[in-house]
Parts: C-alpha cells; structure tokens; sequence
C-alpha cells in the first residue's frame, strides 16, 4: 500500500503541474486570438516567433548525425557571457553545441559572440513547442545555466532520456521563498537534475532544501570569472577630463543618474552611460536634452571612441560593447544596484583595472563585491549624493584611481583564473561521463569523479 503523505504530494504535484500546462495553453490560445492585432500594432513581439514556436533557426530536420550534442539555455546576456567559456571547453572536446536564449537581447549577443552555437530563442514552455524543438535538435545533453527551471522543458527531456545539467546554479534569498511556495511541483523537477554545480555553500543548501539529491550535488564555486577577457591594461588618464562609465542601468535607476549628473555638473568628467535594456532609450535621450546635455549616441561614432569633453555625455545604444567600454573609461559605476535589483557583473571593470563602484542593492554580487571590499578594489555607496562626493575626492587625487584600479584587478584575475580551472572540472568531471554513455550518471557525489 503506497505511503499516504507521498501519494497526496504526488496528487498535489500532478495537479499543480495540470494547472500549469492549463495556464500555458491559454496563453497560447490567447496569442492565437490577438495575433492580428499583435501584427499591426506590437510587430517588434512578433521577432523570433518561428523560434519561439520550436522551429529554431536555419533548421530543417533534425541537426547532423542525429544529435547536436550538447544544448546550453541561457537566459539573456548575463548568462551567454557565462556560457561563453563553457561552449569554448565543450567544443575543444568535440562536442556539438547549440544555444538558445529567453530574450532577443540575448540571442542577437550569442549571434554575434558565438555564431557557430547558432544560437535561438528557446521555445514557449508548452509541450507542443518544446517537444518540437527537442526533436530537431535531439540533444544528448542539456545544460542549463544559472536557474532556468521551466517545467515543460525538464519533463521533456527527463522523459527522452536526456541527462540535464545546472551550471552555476543559484537561489536568491527572495526566489528562495516563492520557490518554496511551489515545491511540489519544482522539487522532481530538482530531484532529476543529473548534475547541480551551485554558484556557492548558500545557493547549494537552498537548492537541497527545494529538492535536489545530495549525490548530485557539487560545490565549485562562481563561473563568472571565466568568462572574463584579459585585455592589457590601458594607463588610466594623466589628466582630466577623466571618464566616468555607468554600466547597466537599469530603466528605474535612471532619475537617480540624471539627478548625480545635476550634482557633478562642472566637474571635469565626460560622462558614458550604458543602459541594461534599451527599450525606452528614446525616453532617456530626451530626458538628457531637456537637461540640456549635450548627448551623442555611441552607435553614431562607427565604434571608434571619441575624443573626451568635460560636460557631455555618450549614451550607448548598442549591446555587447560594454567591456570595452570600461576598458576604456577611468572610474566604473555597474548599475543594477543603487536599488534593489541585485546588482551585475562587477569583475568586467575589475579585469580593466578600474575602480569599481557600486551601491547596496547586490544581492546577485554578493561574493564579488565582498572580495573587492575587501582588497580595496571596489566601493560600496549608499545613494547619489554619496557617489558623487566619493568620485569629487577621486577627482582631487586622481592617484588614488590608479591604486583602486590595480587591487580590483588582482581580485578580477584571481576569480579568473579559478573560474578557469572551474570550467575544466565541469567539462572533466561532467562531461566525460555522460559522452560514455548518456542515459546512466555515476550514483556518487560528481566532485570525485
């Protein structure tokens, strides 16, 4: 006789799941009805659709030789830039690779990074759809990075088979409890994962709480670092007017910046502001002029970087560009954090040897942020006004830049070097197995693979 508290949990699991597919598939009927008035009005939602509808991209029939391998999901540009390092090591290893990306942002990055990942949009979470895709591309392997849980695209590959990684793995303290809300229907989903390599010890206890098997399980740390580039160090400028980049900034942060910028006007500095999303990048431009900034758009200088002018600003309306960008201002600022919003990639500036600052809300960051704390490489402010005293001083004593910059960029090669060796293991440790013989995983902790 089945164990009753187990087979009321299944129930419950089955029913919430049967909600779940209920509620996709009105969606889908929804969009069905309102595809006339979406084409006429909202075309820009209509990019990608084949994709989205499982048809991938430039794909007829399944991939070469049956498989293509190994399908790495990510979900926008903070996780291609993760899996870029991850691709490169799998490729080395003879393995076919395809990626796929929540958002059209995303996509057009990975298209233009990694183009012989012939990256797509991954399908809506439907069973029709997923199933589509999965049959073309007919994946040995499925490689999710950070915490992209869609539950139809699980179930569909645990049912073909197909063993389903969880790369840098993690669970915000605020995910955590909704996450929570919905265990029975993601704790299987976590149970079958084949391999879970957790960002950190906290991402790691969360995830076994939510359901993951402890065999499955390995702490390797943070990935981020691997994805970073190693460019030569360009001396930071011997005079003013210096350049003050304010990477992913996100739409709510932007009335706080214009008000910092109100406060730093006649301060020698020529301003770069690159926002997170570009939608409603009209809006900014305008709020910028009616300050009366004068304002250049990046896209306009044919990627050549202008000459510095105390006074004006250049907005970025490009995606991929803002590495280079840090590289070559003098002081960073990565956005995402002046309010709760978690904060991104913080060593991007580091590797460049800038000085890095950010505000409290970096959640997302916690670990790098505490390192560059700590070394000296980094600062930690509570609002604008706190910001721009910070980079008056700075501006007074531009030697301290150059001092800043140097201890962010120890902290930035080390986590470089140990995301290095983090993406050997994984494709050591978790690939070979697999590539052996993909329908049976080793029932031992991976790490003593």
């Amino acid at each position: 006789m089945p164990d009753t508290p187990s087979a009321f949990q299944g129930w419950i699991r089955e029913l919430l799941f049967f909600g779940y597919r209920l509620l996709t598939t009105s969606v889908v009927f929804l969009g069905i009805l309102a595809f006339p008035l979406v084409a006429l009005c909202r075309r820009r939602w209509l990019v990608g659709l084949a994709e989205r509808l499982g048809g991938l991209n430039r794909s007829k029939g399944p991939e070469k030789n049956g498989s293509s391998g190994v399908w790495i999901h990510a979900a926008s540009v903070g996780e291609v830039r993760l899996a870029l390092p991850v691709i490169a090591a799998l490729r080395q290893s003879g393995w076919r690779v395809r990626l796929s990306t929540t958002t059209v942002t995303g996509r057009d990055l990975a298209r233009k990074l990694v183009p012989e990942a012939r990256p797509f949009l991954a399908p809506i979470d439907h069973p029709i759809f997923v199933g589509r895709a999965f049959r073309r591309l007919a994946p040995k392997v499925l490689l999710l990075v950070e915490t992209e849980l869609w539950p139809e695209l699980l179930r569909r590959a645990f049912r073909g088979g197909v063993p389903v990684l969880l790369v840098n793995g993690r669970i915000s303290h605020e995910s955590f409890g909704r996450y929570l809300r919905w265990r029975p229907l993601f704790s299987p989903l976590l149970a079958g994962l084949r391999g879970v390599l957790p960002r950190s010890r906290e991402d790691w206890d969360r995830l076994q709480r939510l359901g993951c098997r402890s065999e499955s399980l390995v702490a390797m740390g943070d990935l981020k670092g691997a994805s970073l580039s190693s460019p030569r160090k360009r001396p930071l400028r011997k005079a003013p007017p210096w350049v003050l980049v304010a990477g992913s900034l996100h739409q709510s942060e932007w009335e706080a910046w214009l008000r910092l910028l109100r406060i730093l006007e006649g301060e020698p500095l020529f301003h770069v502001l690159v926002p997170r999303h570009m939608d409603r990048l009209d809006h900014l431009l305008s709020r910028l002029e009616e300050d009366g900034w004068p304002v250049r758009l990046w896209s306009s200088m044919g990627s050549e970087f202008p000459d510095p002018e105390a006074g004006k600003v250049l907005l970025v309306d490009t995606v991929g560009d803002l590495e280079s960008l840090y590289q070559w201002g003098d002081i960073a600022f990565v956005g995402g954090s002046l309010l709760s919003i978690g904060g991104h990639n913080l060593l991007e500036p580091a590797i460049a040897g800038r000085p890095v600052l950010f505000g409290k809300g970096i959640a997302n960051q916690k670990e790098a942020a505490a390192d560059l704390l700590e070394a000296g490489g980094g600062r930690m402010v509570e609002n604008v006004e706190e910001l721009a005293d910070l980079i008056r001083r700075w501006l007074r004593q531009p030697e301290r830049l150059e001092q800043v910059g140097s201890l962010a960029r120890k902290v930035a090669m080390a986590s470089r070097s140990e995301g290095a060796t983090l993406v050997e293991k994984l494709s050591r440790s978790l690939m070979e197995p697999i590539a052996l013989d993909p329908f049976s995983m080793p029932q031992k902790p991976l790490s003593g693979q």
